[in-house]
């Protein structure tokens, strides 16, 4: 793939990024399924409008937030941040009371994901997204 930078790949990369925050959701979605009182909802709308989109006339875009509950209690947001992260092929942010994280996509352009997860105070220890992972997160 040519490194020049055109106005069609960066929607491409739009669109891939909406893609793959879907999937996460879907993921999750299934995950929560096995326990009894949890359930995610697409709840609020992020404005995305990064640099590279004003640079090249590209609209805003709004990405999904999603919310965790626990016996209708929100638990967990999960909250998109950019797509044009050093070192990284997006951020999302996972907040809750007892603390945030950091997960981005280390996975090559147009490549699966890899969401690696940090602890916002230890960015240089990140783990893999797993089911387990994501549950202990959860305080579970």
């Amino acid at each position: 793939m040519s490194s020049q930078i055109t106005k069609e790949l960066l929607v491409e990369r739009i669109k891939d990024w909406k893609v793959r925050i879907s999937n996460l959701y879907e993921m999750i979605n299934t995950w929560l399924e096995e326990k009894q009182g949890y359930f995610i909802k697409i709840s609020d709308k992020v404005n995305m409008y990064e640099e590279l989109m004003r640079r090249f006339g590209i609209e805003q875009q709004f990405l999904d937030v999603a919310d965790i509950y626990k016996d209708n209690k929100i638990i967990l947001t999960i909250k998109p941040v950019g797509l044009w992260i050093i070192g990284a092929n997006g951020r999302i942010d996972l907040i809750s009371k007892d603390g945030s994280f950091i997960m981005v996509d280390i996975a090559d352009h147009f490549e699966d994901p890899n969401w690696t997860i940090f602890r916002s105070n230890d960015r240089r220890n990140g783990q893999t997204l797993s089911k387990e992972l994501f549950f202990d997160i959860l305080g579970n």
